[in-house]
C-alpha cells in the first residue's frame, strides 16, 4: 500500500477536502472564478489510485475516450480557426479531465467518507444561501468591500454563483426527503427563496426544472429519461436551423410577442450565431472562434434604438452551448456532443436506485438552462461548477423504492 492509499492518511486528506468543499460556499457567491482552484485543490487532496474495476468502470472509460476524441477535434480545429487557441483547448479539456478524476475518486470512496463530504456540501449550500440573502437584501454589501465593481453590477456578479446552488438544490432536497419529508420541503423552499432574490433567471429556471425532472422520474422512470433524450437530441440536431429560421426577432414581433430588451437581444444573438454556423458548415469556424466573430462589432439592426446605438450581435459567445458547438466545431463536434448526451442518458437509465436516477435527471434539468441561456461552454469557472456539482452528488447514498422501467 502506497502513501496515497494509506487509510490514516486518507482520513486526514478527507478532512482537508471537506474543508475545501465548505470554502465553496464562500467562493461561489463572492469569487466564482476561484472555482477552478477549488476543483483542482480538491482533486489533489483526495487523489488516490482509484479502482477502475467498478460497476461504472467501462462507462467512465467510454466517456473518457469520448472526451479525448472531442479534445482532439477541438485542438485540430485551431488549424483553420482564426483564434489559434491551442493552449486554451488544452487547458479547457485538462479541466474536464480533472473533473472526471475528481468524480472517480469520490465514487470509489467508502460510505463513511462520502457521508463526510456530503455533510460538507450541505454546509457549503447553507453558507451560499446566507450570503445570497444578505447580498440581495443589502445590495451587495459584502462583495462591494472585496472587489472594485460598479454598483449596478454587484448583484449580477453575486448571482453568477447561484447556478451551483440551483444545481445542488434538488439532489440535497431528495436526500433530506428520504430522511424527513418536511425537512426536504423546507430546504428546497429556502434555496428557492435565495435564488429568487438574485437577478439570474437561468438559476431560477434551473432549480425548478431540476425538481420537475426528478418528480417525473419518480412517476415514469426510464420512459421520461428516454423522452428527454429524444427532445434534447432533436434540439441539438436542429438548433441553428430553429434559431435562424423560426425563433427570430422578426417572427416573434410578427406574432405579437413582445419580449424585454435583454430577452430579445438573446434571441438576436442566437439568430446571428446560427446564420454564421450555416456559413461555416461542416467543419465549423474553429475552437473558441466566437470571440473572432464578436470582434467584428456587428449589430442587431432590428433592435437599433437610434443612429448611434444598436446591441452587439455576438458579445464574446452565443450564450447557448449547442449553437456554440455548432458554430465552432461543426457537424463533427455536434455529433460527438450527441453521443455524449446519449451515453449520459444511458448511464442514468441503468441506475437501479430510483432516488439516484432522479438526482441524475435533476442535474440535466438544472444544468440545461445556464448551458442554453447564459454562459459560454468553454468558460473555466462554469466547467468547474458543472464538474464539482456532478462529483459532489456522488456522495449521496440512499435506499430506494422499486425501480420503474
Amino acid at each position: 500500500m502506497n502513501f496515497l492509499q494509506n487509510e490514516s492518511i486518507l482520513n486526514i486528506r478527507l478532512y482537508l477536502c471537506s474543508f475545501v468543499i465548505i470554502l465553496l460556499g464562500f467562493t461561489a457567491p463572492l469569487a466564482s472564478n476561484g472555482l477552478v482552484i477549488i476543483l483542482s485543490i480538491s482533486l489533489i487532496i483526495i487523489l488516490h489510485t482509484y479502482r477502475i474495476i467498478t460497476p461504472m468502470g467501462s462507462q467512465i472509460k467510454f466517456l473518457t475516450y469520448l472526451f479525448l476524441i472531442l479534445f482532439a477535434w477541438s485542438f485540430t480545429s485551431n488549424i483553420w480557426g482564426p483564434e489559434n487557441a491551442y493552449w486554451k483547448s488544452v487547458k479547457t479539456f485538462g479541466l474536464i479531465f480533472i473533473g472526471i478524476l475528481f468524480s472517480l475518486n469520490i465514487y470509489n470512496l467508502d460510505y463513511i467518507f462520502k457521508k463526510r463530504l456530503l455533510y460538507s456540501t450541505i454546509i457549503s449550500c447553507i453558507i451560499m444561501i446566507i450570503i445570497f440573502l444578505i447580498e440581495s437584501l443589502s445590495n451587495g454589501i459584502i462583495i462591494s468591500n472585496l472587489i472594485d465593481i460598479h454598483q449596478s453590477q454587484l448583484l449580477e456578479k453575486v448571482a453568477r454563483g447561484s447556478v451551483i446552488l440551483s444545481i445542488l438544490t434538488t439532489p440535497i432536497t431528495i436526500y433530506f426527503y428520504t430522511l424527513n419529508k418536511k425537512l426536504g420541503l423546507i430546504f428546497f423552499i429556502i434555496c428557492l427563496t435565495s435564488i429568487i432574490s438574485l437577478p439570474m433567471t437561468a438559476s431560477l429556471v434551473g432549480v425548478l426544472l431540476g425538481l420537475f425532472f426528478a418528480f417525473l422520474v419518480f412517476l415514469f422512470g426510464n420512459k421520461f429519461c428516454n423522452f428527454i433524450l429524444v427532445v434534447f437530441s432533436t434540439y441539438i440536431l436542429f438548433a441553428p436551423f430553429i434559431s435562424s429560421k423560426l425563433l427570430t426577432i422578426d417572427n416573434i414581433r410578427q406574432n405579437d410577442i413582445f419580449l424585454s430588451s435583454p430577452h430579445e437581444h438573446r434571441i438576436g444573438i442566437w439568430e446571428y450565431s446560427s446564420k454564421a454556423t450555416l456559413n461555416y458548415l461542416p467543419l465549423g469556424l474553429g475552437f473558441d472562434s466566437s470571440r473572432h466573430l464578436g470582434g467584428r462589432n456587428d449589430k442587431i439592426e432590428q433592435m437599433r434604438k437610434n443612429e448611434n446605438y444598436a446591441p452587439d450581435a455576438l458579445p464574446l459567445h452565443p450564450h447557448n452551448a449547442v449553437i456554440q458547438i455548432w458554430l465552432e466545431l461543426g457537424a463533427v463536434g455536434i455529433f460527438l456532443f450527441l453521443v455524449l448526451f446519449f451515453y449520459i442518458i444511458k448511464i442514468i437509465n441503468r441506475i437501479k436506485n430510483l432516488y439516484k436516477k432522479a438526482i441524475g435527471m435533476s442535474l440535466i434539468g438544472s444544468i440545461a438552462p445556464p448551458l442554453l441561456l447564459n454562459f459560454g461552454i468553454w468558460q473555466a469557472w462554469w466547467l468547474s461548477s458543472i464538474m464539482l456539482c456532478i462529483s459532489l452528488t456522488l456522495t449521496i447514498e440512499m435506499n430506494t423504492p422499486k425501480i420503474r422501467k
